[in-house]
């Protein structure tokens, strides 16, 4: 029998595996290991208990499966289990040479799958790719990144192939006996939009009642919270168990007045009282245990109690674990609560602490823009102002996309490996062709950028001030679906504190230069505010002309052009919304990835009565920011008499939103000015 293996779960991760409903839903923020904890033990339960099945891995698109996800779990299936790629999975069609037997349904196209020695496969599929899973038949569907999914897109194309592989010899677990027959786990970090998104509103299903069936009458929240109190016992337990075995210690069966009693002891002791005087420090250890009998204080049995306090469990939970353990009945009850069960799950990083430490959080809480603290840390749901100036903009609609290319990147990057496996006291060993993960997920520039093409020219504007600099970055092209002139945001950037525009050139130099080497062509539109002198030592150069400096020394052919003055607020009102709703032109378009922070200014940017018409509420901008009153919500936790946001974050304010201005009113308005180039000779 192999050795047991020891891995670490965090309390969040260890309730979702032991209650393992047929169905989850997860939203955990950044840095719970819900990729690693949550998505990868599903995976492996899955292809364990179903030999030569199949089924689906969603991402939003081939770059974030290849480079994000597939290296985390492809990393869990080695520290968890144990799996090498070679000898237990491989990516593509396996090599006969290896033996691994064939899924009941071969895919079509074994260029995207994950195939298992026991002939599961797991075929990767991009929602961005319109009919990928066309002809597929899985038995489970898994994904991560789910925020960005369209529902629409997933109820249409992807889950009628949910229909279930039969075995052709009617094994049971190819059957809704099985709580991974037919099963779903797609988890995300909560969505940006204040809208919300898809995957929260999943969480109602836990309130639908269950028609038929053993579970008839219930809901899904009745059948998970009888789940939840099974695995917090056998949590508890085994924690109990691990750490006494882990210190030398012995797991203590006793009633609760006896537990009383040792913890009584356990104070005792630490307070040298009494007789615990002779004690020179007040701890349970072995060697004060030990004096404390040699001096008659306590007997033996009194000794052991006070030395294992802290492993003792009481006769109930003890008989409990052990019937759970031991009980078929039992535990057939349990598979019947897990298949009829639909799990919604919302955690927070602050359950992964014991791994990331504290001082982690709070380098977060400092560093983050608060309203991408709140949702992808602490998992605070954010509600939307009121009145917005871009009423009109739908993120998780018309206008959020996602970069559904790699530009050829991944397939440049596949090696050839030489893979052995043992089987049936035989070695067998293949070539195969595999993606090297770790040169991919090392990529951070814009190589993988499918929604840049070689011949796009760039457009760029711009956000100056002395506390934080935004630049937001564009291209123009006809929109393939509308055929429509569309404005698409590709990518936005800022630096803020330390950090000046020279800073946010270099970071965008460094992120763009393969794009240079096949389009030099820039431009940049500035206005008024981008004229104010004083940023270099020497006094002589405007933010501007720091801009325009840092593109030229790089090799860039810059073709300024000055808008001039700023245009009127209630003019911006009209001409941006307009766009946005499809009334005027150019359309718009934003990379939600790409694009965070200026989604947060742009959505929560509000609107008042002017003078002359609808303004854009920018108070927040002049007020001081105090990171001692930051209490980790979108507005720090303070708000005026008015209900206004006092302690706001620089990310979080209307600047994003005046460079998103700025670069629409010049595409809009001066992309065809006659200004000229000023190219590096």
């Amino acid at each position: 029998m192999p050795p047991h293996r020891y891995v670490y779960m965090n309390y969040a991760q260890q309730e979702c595996y032991l209650c393992a409903s047929r169905d989850v839903r997860g939203n955990f923020p950044r840095r719970t290991g819900k990729t690693h904890g949550i998505l990868s033990p599903f995976m492996h339960r899955v292809q364990k208990s179903m030999p030569r099945g199949g089924g689906i891995f969603l991402g939003n698109n081939r770059k974030q499966v290849m480079a994000r996800t597939m290296p985390a779990v492809t990393s869990s299936f080695n520290t968890m289990w144990g799996l090498h790629e070679g000898e237990n999975y491989v990516f593509g069609k396996p090599p006969a040479k290896l033996n691994y037997p064939d899924p009941i349904i071969k895919p079509r196209d074994w260029s995207n799958t994950f195939s298992f020695a026991n002939g599961f496969v797991w075929s990767l599929v991009s929602l961005a790719v319109v009919g990928s899973a066309n002809g597929l038949t899985t038995n489970c569907i898994a994904g991560d990144e789910a925020k960005f999914w369209s529902k629409e897109k997933l109820d249409s194309e992807v889950m009628p192939t949910l229909s279930g592989i039969i075995h052709p010899y009617g094994d049971e677990a190819f059957s809704s006996h099985n709580p991974f027959y037919k099963s779903t786990c797609f988890v995300s970090d909560a969505s940006l939009s204040s809208r919300g998104n898809w995957l929260e509103r999943e969480r109602e299903k836990e309130d639908i009642v269950i028609e038929n069936g053993p579970n008839k009458g219930r809901t899904s929240k009745q059948l998970k919270e009888e789940l939840l109190q099974y695995a917090r016992r056998v949590i508890d337990f085994n924690e109990v168990t691990y750490r006494a075995r882990k210190t030398g210690h012995k797991v203590l069966v006793r009633d609760p007045l006896t537990i009383a009693r040792a913890r009584e002891l356990r104070e005792l002791c630490r307070n040298r009282a009494g007789k615990f005087h002779i004690l020179s420090n007040g701890d349970n250890s072995e060697t004060n245990c030990k004096v404390l009998v040699k001096f008659g204080v306590l007997t033996e049995s009194d000794a052991e109690l006070l030395f294992n306090v802290d492993y003792m469990v009481t006769e109930e939970d003890f008989m409990y674990y052990r019937l759970v353990s031991s009980s078929p009945k039992y535990q057939d009850h349990l598979r019947q609560l897990r298949c009829d069960c639909f799990g919604y799950w919302q955690g927070s990083t602050i359950d992964n602490i014991s791994l990331l430490t504290e001082d982690y959080i709070k380098k977060c809480k400092r560093d983050l823009p608060p309203l991408i603290f709140a949702i992808s840390i602490l998992g605070i749901k954010v509600k939307r102002s009121a009145e917005g100036f871009y009423f009109a903009l739908d993120i998780e609609g018309k206008h959020g996309y996602l970069d559904e290319g790699d530009n050829g990147i991944i397939d440049n990057n596949f090696s050839v490996k030489t893979v052995s496996r043992v089987y049936n006291g035989k070695s067998y060993s293949a070539e195969v062709e595999t993606p090297d993960f770790e040169r991919i997920a090392s990529i951070s520039d814009c190589q993988m950028d499918g929604d840049l093409h070689p011949d796009d020219e760039l457009f760029i504007a711009g956000d100056w001030n002395s506390r934080i600099n935004w630049l937001v970055i564009g291209t123009v092209r006809r929109n393939p679906d509308t055929h429509l002139e569309t404005l698409y945001v590709i990518n936005s950037m800022f630096v803020k504190g330390e950090e000046k525009v020279d800073s946010l050139m270099k970071k965008f130099n460094r992120y763009y230069a393969p794009h240079r080497r096949q389009n030099r062509v820039i431009t940049f539109f500035y206005d008024a505010t981008a004229k104010h002198k004083g940023y270099a030592l020497e006094g002589q150069e405007d933010f501007k002309d720091v801009v325009i400096r840092y593109l030229q020394d790089d090799h860039w052919d810059v073709r300024p052009i000055d808008m001039g003055k700023q245009m009127a607020h209630s003019a911006k009102y009209q001409d941006i919304n307009n766009g946005l709703a499809g009334i005027s032109y150019p359309a718009v378009r934003i990379n939600k990835e790409k694009n965070e922070a200026l989604i947060v200014s742009l959505e929560n940017a509000g609107v008042k009565q002017g003078y002359n018409g609808f303004e854009k509420d920018k108070t927040g901008e002049k007020l001081p920011y105090n990171p001692d009153l930051d209490e980790g919500s979108t507005a720090g936790g303070r708000v005026s008499a008015t209900g206004r946001p006092t302690n706001i974050r620089e990310e979080y304010r209307t600047d994003g939103s005046d460079a998103f201005d700025s670069l629409y009113i010049g595409v809009k308005y001066f992309r065809y000015s006659s200004a000229g180039v000023f190219a590096c000779v």
